[in-house]
């Protein structure tokens, strides 16, 4: 039998302990925002961040997550989600798995999961706390507090780019005044 971790002896000699130095997975929602562009004054596609109010990074924006708690990773998204931005979502089959990548040396693994986009109005709610010090739809890519999610934030503006996707995520740029009474008129 092969172990990926390190094995030590027991104390008492008799059999080897055998250490697994498993990841910490972490959960990272990605999620769309419909709401106006501040510079375009169109109804679009943003993209959901949050100001950390924890160290690491804490003052920079970053995509909503953290780690999970001996729970479907899909669940733990959504959990996280709804902490940090309060944004409730119950159906973890709207949960799709975007990325998945190690850093720290492998200590970590983080699983990218995106969701369907949700309306600027699903944001009112939100009350700054230890975790979170604001949320901030942005739309254009900017570095965000982590390398791994900068480069998600790229790959999701990118993505809006492809008739197809946006045609899924419904992103068409239409002038405020085109569409029906909303929150956001």
């Amino acid at each position: 039998m092969t172990s990926l971790g390190t094995s030590s002896p027991h104390n008492s000699g008799a059999q080897p302990a055998i250490h697994y130095l498993n990841p910490t997975p972490v959960v990272v929602a990605i999620v769309p925002v419909r709401a106006v562009n501040p510079a375009s004054g169109l109804l679009e596609l943003g993209l959901l961040t949050v100001e950390r109010g924890i160290e690491p990074q804490v003052g920079h924006l970053a995509l909503p997550g953290g780690y999970l708690e001996y729970e479907d990773w899909r669940a733990g998204l959504l959990r996280e989600l709804f902490e940090e931005t309060t944004v409730k979502i119950d159906d973890v089959s709207c949960v799709t798995l975007r990325g998945a990548m190690s850093i720290d040396n492998n200590r970590k693994v983080i699983l990218f999961g995106s969701l369907p986009p949700v309306e600027h109005s699903d944001l009112r709610n939100f009350a700054p706390h230890r975790e979170c010090s604001r949320i901030e739809v942005i739309f254009e890519p900017q570095n965000l507090a982590f390398p791994t999610h900068t480069e998600m934030a790229r790959l999701f503006f990118d993505s809006l780019r492809v008739p197809e996707v946006c045609e899924e995520l419904s992103c068409l740029r239409m002038p405020k005044g085109q569409f029906p009474a909303s929150p956001l008129s």
